[in-house]
């Protein structure tokens, strides 16, 4: 029963491990794509006011910037750009963060797995040891300080008189 809790001990400690590394890898993973998210979301934020975009007649090649939407004017698509770059960051931001609760729970469920198998070889070691000592030399063999064959008489206080331990019980 021990050789069986140790290995399954062994086995559920390097699926916590294993558990444990992967939480590790994702949750740095949901950290850089938070940091990606809040950098393209101030990218977009700094063109609010260049949403709409029409051609500047004196300004050859310039353009007038507006945040709404008025005659003559249609989408900058440097905005168009920044906000699809952050769509796409706060999508990636978002299964990052599902992946890291994923493998948090696994985690905890492997720990919890380790924790218990951890309880069942203790358990299994101190049967055992019950076991043992149960069935250890209870007479004979040096118990009780006498010499082998001596275990079930006792001399009493006088002399020459010998008291079995059957008389005794």
């Amino acid at each position: 029963a021990t050789k069986n809790a140790r290995t399954d001990m062994k086995s559920k400690k390097a699926t916590y491990n294993t558990k444990k590394t992967t939480y590790t890898t994702k949750t740095a993973a949901s950290d850089t794509a938070k940091t990606t998210y809040t950098t393209k979301d101030n990218a977009r934020k700094s063109l609010k006011s260049q949403k709409y975009r029409k051609a500047n007649r004196a300004a050859r090649g310039g353009y007038d910037y507006s945040a709404l939407l008025g005659k003559g004017y249609s989408l900058n698509p440097a905005w168009t750009t920044a906000n699809n770059e952050r769509t796409t960051a706060l999508n990636d931001k978002n299964t990052k963060a599902t992946e890291k609760s994923t493998a948090e729970t696994e985690r905890d469920t492997a720990e919890t797995s380790y924790d218990t198998a951890v309880d069942d070889l203790t358990t299994a070691q101190k049967a055992e040891k019950a076991m043992k000592k149960a069935t250890g030399f209870g007479f004979g063999a040096g118990a009780g300080g006498r010499a082998a064959g001596k275990g079930g008489t006792a001399k009493s206080g006088k002399k020459g008189k010998k008291e079995s331990i059957f008389n005794i019980l």
